[in-house]
């Protein structure tokens, strides 16, 4: 099987989810039409549906199901692996029946991908949920806006294919499904291979693309480019690149790579390719890249208001080792979430910024050796304690794209104006994620949004006075 007819089984895959998904959503958008017909004046306000367990469950089934089939596609003597979607979870039994030995991935392995998945399943799908219901709502209330009369008739009259179609769900349309499951299931696929890559290296890489009409430039200025496995052009380089690519990366084994000449082998000058789209691109297994919320989903979670529900999930999945004590590490007792730092670590300021961080909406925080964090398993921070310098704030993203900064009283009457500062220059220049202010003892986040609106003003008083708003 070629590489080409190997994507198509991802794209069977794909089209199998999205009945089952299509389905969920609108079990969610036909409960939320319930609820506005029982009481119109929720038509005008934002609104965050219960959670559809179904939703995450399909979408942790197809996440997991490509993974594998990632893995299986570059395993010695590779096979055709789930020719559809599985009824159920992939139980790790199952899978490696189905692998027949040839992937190289252990019980512990397995369920840490499992888990890992299962959060990241869980983030995507929440967000597909929240995000139907916001596009048909906003849908709604432009029709009613100054041609209706009667508000209760208009609510009355709600349709509900009407609202599939509103919400990027309906059949055959180009919509939610295709731009985001899409490109996470080809995320998952390709990270599958980059596992199943690291665990039994190959002699050399090749970037292969679909070359038929439906292939980007992007891609296309990539296709056939060949480097061993350590280039660093892979770490930026990696599909999927762009929303809807369909590009993967194989392996060159001994044999085959002893016809290459190494010293003639060079990655695409960077001055004849377009970059890969937004945050796409990176290696998806190196620094927790493939389960990282990114700087957008962050916005939409603190928007949608479901920090702390996402954060109970990751409590039950990728962090639930915060509930056993681990070799090497100090556990400190909180409220909510979970903190941890290295025995070799004094307690201090950085442990007390941790465990205020984890009490405010119960995030699981592991403290490093040099006053950094892993937050929620999945995402590096930055942590310090405001010294009065806009400089430092600065600094806090040259060694993470998530920042915590403590503001203690003495600092209180400039950080409005160095945070105004120090963001607008850091964020003009690159992707930032999420900074959490701990400003009198009350948390206040600051989103990529946020970051957004905040390049728009021009006026310095202005900005200041935007910030002092979110404090």
């Amino acid at each position: 099987m070629d590489e080409a007819e190997k994507i198509r089984k991802v794209i069977d895959l794909e089209e199998s989810a999205f009945a089952p998904l299509q389905q969920d959503i609108a079990d969610t958008l036909s409960s939320w039409m319930s609820e506005v017909k029982k009481d119109v004046k929720l038509l005008e306000s934002e609104f965050v549906p219960e959670v559809n367990q179904s939703i995450m469950d399909h979408t942790f089934e197809v996440m997991l199901a490509s993974f594998i089939l990632g893995m299986s596609h570059v395993a010695p003597g590779s096979f055709d692996f789930a020719d559809k979607l599985p009824p159920k979870p992939v139980s790790f039994d199952e899978a490696v029946a189905f692998s027949k030995g040839r992937i190289s991935l252990t019980r512990d392995d397995y369920y840490q991908i499992s888990d890992s998945l299962r959060a990241r399943a869980w983030t995507v799908g929440r967000l597909a949920q929240v995000d139907a219901v916001e596009r048909v709502r906003s849908h709604y209330l432009a029709q009613l806006t100054g041609k209706v009369s009667s508000v209760e008739g208009f609510v009355e009259s709600l349709d509900l294919d009407e609202a599939l179609g509103a919400s990027g769900w309906a059949s055959g349309q180009a919509g939610y499904f295709e731009t985001v499951y899409r490109t996470n299931i080809q995320s998952d696929y390709n990270a599958g291979r980059a596992q199943q890559f690291k665990n039994n290296p190959p002699e050399l890489l090749e970037f292969i693309g679909i070359e038929d009409a439906r292939q980007t430039d992007i891609c296309a200025q990539r296709t056939g480019t060949v480097l061993p496995p350590d280039d660093p052009w892979w770490e930026r380089n990696w599909p999927p690149l762009h929303y809807n690519c369909r590009s993967t990366v194989r392996g060159i084994y001994a044999e085959e790579a002893a016809s290459y000449n190494l010293e003639r082998l060079a990655p695409p000058s960077p001055n004849l390719v377009k970059p890969a789209q937004g945050s796409f691109g990176h290696n998806p297994i190196k620094d927790n890249a493939l389960w990282n919320i990114t700087p957008a989903q962050q916005a939409r979670i603190s928007k949608a208001m479901i920090q702390e529900e996402l954060n109970g999930v990751v409590g039950q999945t990728v962090c639930k080792s915060f509930a056993n004590p681990k070799e090497g590490f100090i556990s400190i007792d909180v409220p909510k979430g979970g903190v941890r730092y290295p025995e070799t670590m004094a307690p201090g300021d950085t442990s007390s910024m941790a465990v205020d961080l984890a009490s405010d909406k119960g995030w699981f925080v592991e403290l490093t050796s040099d006053n950094r964090a892993w937050v929620n398993g999945m995402d590096k921070w930055a942590m310090q304690s405001y010294d009065g310098n806009s400089a430092s704030i600065r600094s806090l993203f040259d060694k993470a794209r998530s920042a915590y900064l403590d503001v203690p009283t003495s600092g209180a009457s400039t950080i409005a104006k160095d945070l105004a500062d120090a963001l607008v220059e850091v964020s003009s220049k690159r992707d930032v994620s999420l900074l959490a202010v701990n400003h009198g003892g009350k948390i206040s986040y600051f989103t990529k949004d946020h970051f957004r609106q905040l390049l728009k003003l021009t006026d310095q008083g202005a900005r200041e006075a935007f910030i002092t708003s979110l404090l």
